[in-house]
This record gives structure tokens, C-alpha cells and sequence, in this order.
């Protein structure tokens, strides 16, 4: 399932706790059990970089790597372990729309967080 959320959604919350500096104004929701992180490696102006927040809360930073793209596989993240994963980064030489990953149960955790400005 994908929706596309704006400033109103309850998971706009959790985007600006991680990404304040996100200025777009809209995301899209992804409800999935896992996530291929690819598109880490610069490619025509474009490259993907990942948040990983915990269950705990927990935040981890994955960067875009910057060794040879061929060298390593694509990882993958289980979402049940895992409350989201947020996908953002560089399309063509600009910001693209950021794209928040979760699995279905805790789709319903996430969105229990309070709205912007609340």
C-alpha cells in the first residue's frame, strides 16, 4: 500500500523529528514487510540515503556509500525489526520526495504520533 502524505498526516511528525530540514511538501507512505536499500551510490546526479529508526527509538544514519558500486548487494531490512525506514536523497541534482517505509503493525504506531504543530 503507498499514500501519499503532506504537512496534516500524523507520520509528517516522525519525518520532521529525523529530516528537519525537509522542505518539500509532500511524502509517500509505503506499508511493506521489507526494504531494499539501493540507489546508494552517486549515479547521473542521483543517489539515495536511508534512516533506520529502532523500535527503541533509536535513530541510525545510512549514508550513500562511495565504494565501487559493483563491489557489494543491495541490503535488505526485515520492517517487523525495525519501527520505519525513510528513504531519501538526490534525484537529477535536486531533493526527492522523501518516501517513509513501514510495516503494517506498526503502520498504527507511527500513526499515533502527534501532528505538526499540535
Amino acid at each position: 500500500m503507498t499514500e501519499k502524505i503532506d504537512k496534516t498526516h500524523k507520520a509528517w511528525a516522525l519525518l520532521k523529528r529525523v529530516l528537519p530540514n525537509y522542505r518539500k511538501h509532500s511524502a509517500f507512505l509505503h506499508v511493506e514487510d521489507y526494504v531494499t536499500l539501493t540507489g546508494r551510490f552517486w549515479d547521473g546526479g542521483s543517489r539515495d540515503s536511508y534512516v533506520v529508526i529502532n523500535l527503541d527509538g533509536s535513530v541510525k544514519h545510512l549514508a550513500g556509500r562511495t565504494d565501487f558500486p559493483f563491489s557489494a548487494p543491495d541490503e535488505r531490512i526485515e520492517l517487523h525489526t525495525v519501527k520505519a525506514v525513510i528513504q531519501y536523497g538526490t534525484f537529477c541534482g535536486k531533493t526527492s520526495t522523501v518516501k517513509i517505509h513501514v510495516n503494517i503493525e506498526n503502520f498504527n504506531r507511527i500513526c499515533t504520533f502527534r501532528k505538526v504543530g499540535d
